[in-house]
Formats: C-alpha cells, structure tokens, sequence
C-alpha cells in the first residue's frame, strides 16, 4: 500500500552552488596574537562527505587595517591559521577595523567591525556550590553606563584527574551565555555557572572566569550558535549569523575581563 505512493523522480537538475570562503577571526585588546582561520565550505548541492573539517585555504592575502595603519596575517602552517603579533599592530577600543582577504583563485570576502570603547573593571564571585559533585558559580559585575553593551559570560575548571593522573580542563557553561544591558543600562548583571556532575576521582585545582564586552557582531554570533542544534532531526533549522562580504562566517571584536580562583 505504501509503495504505490512512491513515485521515482528523475533528471532533476539542481542550481549550481560554488564553494565559499569561510572566515573566522575575533580581535581583542587583550590578546597577544591575532589569529584568523579560512577555509572552504561544501556545496549547497552535491556530493559531500559530511564533515565540516575542511582543509585551510592557504597562500592568500590576508590584511587587518585601522586608523593606525595595516597589518598583513601570515600563515603558520603549524597551527594553520593566519597570524599577526599584537605588538606589531596593537587592537586598540573603539577603534573600527576592516578585514580583506584575496586568493590566488580570484576569490574576495572583506568585513568590518568595531572594537567595544572600554571593558568591565571588576566582578564578584560567589562560590554557591564547591563540596558536591555540581559545581555552581554565581558571577555579578556592573554594567558599563552610558554604552549599548553585550556580553559573553563563561569559565573553566582545572582539574586533577587522580586515576588517570591527567590535568582536565573543563568548560563551565551559564544559564545565560549571553545577555544585553537593554533596559539595564549601569546596573549589576549577573550570570550562574554550572560544571555538570562528575566523579571522585576528579578534584577541582582552579576557576577562570571570562566577561568578554562583545560587539554586536560577536553577540549575533554567539546566539546563532547556541541556537544551533546540529543534526537534530526534530529542531527547526537556525540560520548562522555572519558578517562576511562575498564569503561566510565572522569577523568580530571584544573587550575581555578574566579572574583566576584557585580552590582553598
């Protein structure tokens, strides 16, 4: 019964879907390096082999520039990305910066983004669970006054693994990743951090927390991934946010506040 329903279709010509570029970079005040990946994407269409692990695009031209000049990225083919020191161009906020990337092949993407004016000065941390097998964190700091801000809120435990006598570094994530001062302009934020159960053997060495003032690309970013549900055959599809002319994926800047707490 069900097979008389099925018809064969055939000769189905599909619209032609080149690879694109693909592009990521975040920029920071407080970071020693600047780093940017490229790679291709698959075709919409066609045969792919259903990984996004896709080899780097390298021997292209790679240039960051700002009010203070320009700074061309070169490739480490170690850690194939492309690189540049931050002494030799320093990421400065409020600054805007424009990214051009071109190939041997002919292909161009560019983007543009602004680093956040300032960065958060402090933060409290209350240790709301540190004896059982949950880890909970709450994290409190004041809103930058006077600025549209967005913010990006994580940490991470280290670990001594006694039974395999191995350092784990674990993600801690929060029941809200990211969060706008709409409406809460100069007041206290705050954010619970959680590190999921896990066994005696495991002992918590340290806490790093990270506040990071994002732009608003970074924070479009961001909710478009935690949005994203993989292959999840009952989720509706979410689309990933991306800034990049010609091209896909993101270019964006932050300002980063991180506090290290070392377990008593």
């Amino acid at each position: 019964f069900l097979y008389s329903c099925v018809k064969e279709v055939k000769n189905i010509k599909l619209p032609p879907s080149d690879p694109k570029l693909v592009v990521g970079c975040f920029i920071s005040p407080q970071d020693t390096l600047i780093a940017l990946t490229l790679k291709r994407s698959s075709p919409l269409f066609g045969s792919g082999n259903g990984s996004s692990q896709h080899e780097p695009v390298t021997g292209a031209s790679v240039i960051i520039s700002g009010n203070a000049g320009s700074v061309q990225l070169n490739y480490n083919s170690k850690r194939k990305q492309y690189e540049a020191s931050k002494k030799t161009f320093p990421i400065s906020g409020g600054e805007t910066y424009n990214l051009t990337i071109s190939t041997p092949q002919g292909e161009k993407v560019s983007a543009t983004c602004q680093v956040p004016p300032s960065n958060i000065s402090s933060l409290t941390i209350d240790f709301a669970d540190t004896l059982s097998a949950s880890k909970i964190i709450m994290v409190k700091w004041q809103d930058i006054p006077g600025q549209s801000n967005q913010y990006v809120v994580y940490a991470q435990t280290e670990e001594f693994d006694a039974k395999n006598e191995d350092t784990l570094y674990v993600k801690m994530t929060s029941d809200e990743p990211t969060q706008r001062d709409t409406q809460k302009d100069g007041m206290e934020l705050s954010s619970r951090l959680e590190r999921g159960r896990f066994n005696d053997e495991q002992h918590v060495i340290s806490y790093t927390i990270h506040i990071l003032n994002v732009d608003v690309n970074y924070f479009l970013y961001k909710r478009s991934l935690d949005n994203y549900k993989g292959d999840d055959p009952f989720s509706e599809p979410s689309l990933m946010y991306t800034n990049i002319k010609g091209g896909i994926g993101i270019f964006a800047a932050y300002q980063k506040y991180s506090v290290w707490e070392k377990v008593k």
